[in-house]
């Protein structure tokens, strides 16, 4: 808790996370450190997605109560069979959209909604390719905001492909 406020998340590393957000400037941490405390552990995903929108539920972390800008249950991995909200799915395709078409691999008229309307599936598939190409052009010394710059992405979007792809 910060500032009386609370933050339900999912995490594999808390300490990384917790860094992630004081770094992006979320959550108020500049205030001070927050307590933080693990409700669950050794689950997989889908069910670490189901606990995250109840703990959210329960506890009323969500904005302007707590932290949370959504009632949770959003996952940004490179696994295929995850569980998405729809407007999590609508970024990550509009993502891939971004980078394919920047690469030269996009296909000719789609759109992140007509990827999203073909399935999860079809966007994952295309949001891992994206991070390849990312990973690819980190590789060759392109610096993120260039690289943000061309696809017409946010630095943060960018950063955020690369830590799914398990890149630095």
């Amino acid at each position: 808790m910060v500032g009386g406020l609370a933050y339900v998340g999912i995490s594999n590393d808390v300490e990384r996370r917790v860094a992630e957000h004081r770094k992006a400037g979320r959550l108020g941490f500049p205030l001070g450190e927050p307590a933080v405390s693990v409700l669950h552990a050794g689950v997989g995903v889908y069910e670490a997605t189901d606990l995250e929108r109840r703990e959210i539920a329960d506890r009323g972390t969500l904005v302007p109560a707590g932290y949370n800008t959504s009632a949770g249950g959003e996952y940004s991995g490179k696994r295929q069979d995850a569980m998405f909200s729809p407007d999590h799915l609508l970024r990550l395709a509009r993502a891939a959209v971004a980078v394919l078409d920047m690469a030269d691999e996009g296909t000719a008229g789609q759109t992140a909604e007509s990827l999203v309307a073909a399935g999860g599936k079809a966007v994952m598939e295309r949001y891992v390719r994206a991070m390849a190409i990312l990973v690819a052009l980190r590789r060759r010394g392109l610096a993120v905001p260039h690289i943000a710059r061309k696809a017409g992405l946010g630095v943060g979007t960018v950063y955020g492909m690369l830590r799914d792809a398990g890149a630095k």
